[in-house]
């Protein structure tokens, strides 16, 4: 049972469409993804996130050749806690330490000399296992990805229930029979749950925590999860000042970092002219949500209110 879901505008998963298999087949699949696509208008997602089987990646490869793809992070996770149990076992400090260089690398240099410290000090340099996920590091770990679009802004928890379409309605036990009555209960309850954050968003106001008229612009604009992500950022800019460190024509370059913490600087550039900014963090590219680095720059700059090329209209109540 292959399901192809993605996000509303409330960051809710929202189904696309799902087959049954007979096989999984690389044949299978690419007939899967050649007859879901023209459902969809041909229209050909930007980023693709599926489990780990080198069978679906190759299909990717065939139908979806510009689509950038993901591996899912999570099975990824559980399968090395799984393969490693002997030095989780031996070395509680490991998975920590794993979860920080994969989750927490803000820049490919940080996550590879995170990575090789972590096999140095485990004596895992050998280890098949682990050479074989880096080798696939730009499909699954995060700071490899930044760059393209994924909408997640939602914690790892939040966000580890966008497969989660059928779960607690479906699983591999399920007959063919209840399948049908369960697929429509699913469906029945995710229109349920968008209806009603719909009218949240609609008819309910947030509480605003600063007297900025970007705040307010955004509580009109977004919808209640993506304004609350908004407020989270935006509050952040009063404990990340952002410091000029050149000017070449119209671009000005800041340093945006954390009191105490100028060592993490992001980098941001901001086109006068345009009134654009650009960060190093690239959460703008992989969210479509502005982050405190520029929002910050915004503040130095009195830009008071959000320009209209950040404001996506899938995060929008529209």
């Amino acid at each position: 049972f292959a399901t192809f879901t993605g996000l509303n505008h409330h960051a809710q998963p929202v189904l696309f469409g799902c087959a049954l298999l007979f096989s999984e087949s690389e044949t299978s699949l690419v007939w899967l993804l050649q007859t879901w696509l023209q459902a969809m208008s041909a229209q050909k997602p930007v980023s693709i996130t599926t489990d780990t089987n080198h069978l679906i990646q190759m299909a990717i490869g065939h139908v979806l050749p510009e689509t950038r793809h993901r591996l899912c992070k999570w099975s990824i996770l559980r399968d090395t806690k799984e393969k490693l149990t002997h030095v989780c076992q031996t070395h509680p400090t490991f998975e920590i330490e794993f979860m920080k260089c994969i989750n927490e690398a803000e820049t490919l240099e940080e996550f590879e000399s995170q990575w090789k410290s972590l096999l140095e000090r485990y004596y895992l340099r050998d280890n098949e296992y682990l050479q074989s996920i880096y080798i696939a590091r730009h499909h699954w770990v995060p700071v490899f990805m930044r760059e393209t679009f994924f909408g997640d802004f939602l914690s790892d928890e939040d966000n580890d229930a966008k497969n989660t379409f059928f779960d607690g309605f479906v699983n591999a036990s399920t007959s063919i029979q209840l399948l049908i009555k369960y697929y429509e209960k699913a469906i029945t309850i995710w229109h349920e749950k968008e209806f009603n954050a719909d009218l949240d968003s609609n008819n309910t106001t947030p509480i605003l925590k600063t007297p900025s008229p970007m705040e307010k612009q955004a509580a009109d604009l977004y919808t209640r999860k993506v304004f609350m992500k908004f407020q989270q950022e935006l509050v952040e800019t009063l404990a990340n000042p952002a410091t000029k460190i050149g000017d070449s024509g119209a671009i000005t370059t800041y340093h945006v970092a954390k009191f105490g913490e100028e060592h993490k600087a992001h980098t941001v550039r901001f086109n006068t002219l345009e009134l654009t900014a650009n960060c190093s963090c690239l959460m703008f590219e992989f969210s479509g949500i502005i982050c405190r680095h520029v929002l910050s720059v915004f503040r130095t700059k009195n830009v008071l209110t959000l320009p209209s090329q950040y404001i996506l209209k899938r995060w929008t109540r529209n």
